[in-house]
């Protein structure tokens, strides 16, 4: 996992943008052709995307984590989903949130569970819950969780989260993805857990949801973020650090969207010639708080 220090919009993307100006030139996303307007436009955007908080994945290695996932935690035999669309405005919301609390210092995104109805499956949901700085830290409690606050939505009824739930129904849904699919004893009981490594929330710093507003403010495409399921699978500096459990555990990638469909074409930080995704967090466990 590589740490970046600047998030820019791709030069490809860029000239997808260009092509449907007037100018009647037509380029794919993938292609990788550059020229001066696309440079000067990169360059205009480089110093408000840079940042010391946001974690890069390449396609590549995105793709390698996804397929960690799938073979370890066996989705389509468990029920488990494999992506969550967040739309534009949950991160306008979250934003807005932020301006309005400034000790807020991120976000939470748990995985609950509900039923359409009584003899339907469970189905897992992520969660968005604010949180502040837990005083004092701890290795383990960190960021503390505010069940119960309000995150402005306007014209916004997302479809694949749970937002805004009432204290008592937030803490059902996520007792029951614990119950139904970490195998946890019983609901509220986090452990034993017969698995464990699929996480039970994954936390985002607050500089990455600033970050990631400047990129879609910038650009009326993009529509919101494909948070993908994946897993770590070997060691290294978010390992060593303690923000996460185990080697192998479950996390999300969180792919920008135009329409709804994912484009790693977008995030592309330099030097990286190839698209990729962001993935940070803490997770939970250990750190649920």
């Amino acid at each position: 996992m590589k740490k970046i220090f600047q998030i820019l919009i791709s030069a490809t993307f860029l000239i997808c943008i260009y092509s449907c100006s007037d100018t009647g030139q037509k380029e794919t996303t993938q292609s990788g052709t550059r020229n001066a307007s696309t440079k000067k436009l990169e360059d205009s955007l480089f110093a408000a995307f840079a940042t010391d908080c946001d974690y890069y994945v390449d396609s590549s290695e995105a793709a390698l984590m996804i397929d960690k996932y799938e073979k370890n935690f066996e989705p389509d035999k468990y029920g488990l989903v494999k992506e969550f669309w967040i739309e534009k405005c949950v991160l306008t919301g979250i934003s807005e949130y932020f301006r309005a609390h400034p000790r807020a210092d991120g976000v939470r995104f748990f995985f609950g569970a509900g039923q359409k109805s009584y003899e339907s499956p469970f189905i897992p949901k992520l969660q968005v819950v604010m949180t502040t700085p837990a005083k004092p830290q701890s290795q383990l409690e960190k960021h503390l969780n505010e069940f119960g606050v309000t995150i402005p939505l306007t014209n916004c009824t997302p479809s694949a989260i749970d937002i805004n739930l009432p204290i008592n129904r937030a803490y059902e849904m996520i007792d029951t993805f614990g119950y139904k699919f970490r195998g946890e004893g019983s609901l509220g009981q986090r452990y034993p857990a017969r698995r464990d490594p699929l996480s039970l929330g994954v936390w985002i710093a607050r500089c990455k949801i600033d970050s990631l507003m400047k990129l879609f403010n910038s650009t009326s495409s993009l529509d919101g973020l494909m948070a993908i399921s994946a897993s770590y699978y070997k060691e290294d500096s978010r390992y060593q650090v303690g923000y996460r459990k185990y080697i192998v555990q479950s996390t999300l990638v969180f792919v920008p969207t135009i329409g709804g469909v994912k484009n790693w074409d977008i995030v592309k930080p330099p030097p990286s010639k190839s698209g990729g995704g962001l993935n940070h967090g803490e997770l939970c466990p250990d750190i649920c708080n």
